[in-house]
């Protein structure tokens, strides 16, 4: 399967590592509203093709698939140009930062039957798979508690992504979405209340924040976001016969079962590094097997995510 990389920043830095990590799995070209920029990145990961213009990438015959790595603001206009030109999308978290944004597009990928994913890459890391596999196999019986935390400390600066609200800012859009996925993946159900709040900052975005979710089956979850303080990113679940310890929970590598007694009983750690690779596995193999939705990441779940992520910014108390 052949990439082309739309927004070649920090985090499309990220992905281009992982993809040479993945058999059959290439970048052959990459675009930029400023071409020198997409040339730079294309000399220094080896790609073919530069563009300044996103418009001849997604012409490129050679191109299968478009990897959206632009900021939040943009994401809606640019998949939508990918599926109109029948390129495979996989698109950065969240997928737009408005439900209609998400419901529009999720359309179309069914009408032009293209392969749509939301980059969740969290779900798709094997330390995440083996604590839903210890949830499913009642290890630490009926699941009480949850809560986790993904925060760190950045300098207020109105210019920046996370700071404006024109470009999608806010802590919530940028990592309290990786909290609200991981909370829905371990819990398998949507929550019945929700009770948020937020902290907005002199730019007018969410700069903190706290959820607390109350699900049909009594698991009662908590959540802990933002970019003014660092916290530690673990995750921890309990249960009526015993606890699940995820160490830093958006990228782990490492998870822990204990009994009621606090005693470890059983641990899983994942050699790989670099944790795109699995996401970008995934989603070729959903690519190459002719699928329109990937089924770790299926539409259903971006839809919950962004309906969700909507009614706490539209109900979180300030």
């Amino acid at each position: 399967m052949n990439f082309g990389l739309i927004g070649p920043g920090r985090i499309a830095e990220k992905f281009a590592l992982a993809v040479k990590e993945v058999p059959g799995v290439r970048i052959v070209a990459v675009a930029s509203h400023h071409l020198e920029k997409a040339q730079h990145f294309a000399d220094k990961f080896e790609i073919d093709q530069a563009y300044g213009d996103y418009a001849e990438l997604l012409a490129d015959p050679e191109v299968d698939a478009v990897y959206v790595a632009v900021i939040n603001e943009f994401h809606f206009d640019v998949v939508k140009q990918s599926l109109l030109a029948k390129k495979a999308v996989l698109c950065e978290k969240p997928l737009t930062p408005s439900l209609e944004e998400t419901q529009a597009l999720l359309l179309l990928a069914k009408q032009q039957k293209v392969l749509l994913m939301e980059g969740m890459w969290t779900l798709f890391l094997p330390a995440i798979h083996q604590a839903a596999a210890w949830l499913q196999n009642d290890r630490i019986g009926q699941v009480k508690f949850i809560n986790c935390n993904f925060s760190y400390f950045a300098e207020v600066d109105p210019e920046s992504r996370l700071f404006s609200k024109k470009q999608g800012g806010g802590a919530l859009l940028d990592i309290g979405v990786y909290c609200v996925a991981f909370l829905l993946e371990m819990i398998g159900e949507r929550p019945k209340q929700i009770k948020s709040l937020l902290f907005d900052g002199q730019t007018a975005v969410d700069e903190m924040g706290t959820v607390i979710f109350r699900f049909p089956n009594g698991t009662i979850a908590n959540c802990n976001f933002g970019f003014q303080a660092h916290m530690n990113q673990d995750a921890h679940i309990y249960g009526s016969r015993g606890s699940i310890f995820v160490k830093h929970f958006s990228a782990s590598r490492r998870v822990e079962l204990y009994d009621v007694n606090d005693n470890l009983i059983d641990f899983f750690d994942d050699p790989q590094e670099n944790g795109f690779a699995y996401e970008i596995q995934h989603f070729a193999s959903s690519w190459d097997n002719h699928e329109t939705q990937d089924s770790l990441m299926p539409h259903f779940k971006s839809l919950a995510l962004s309906e969700i992520m909507q009614h706490i910014k539209e109900n979180g108390e300030g």
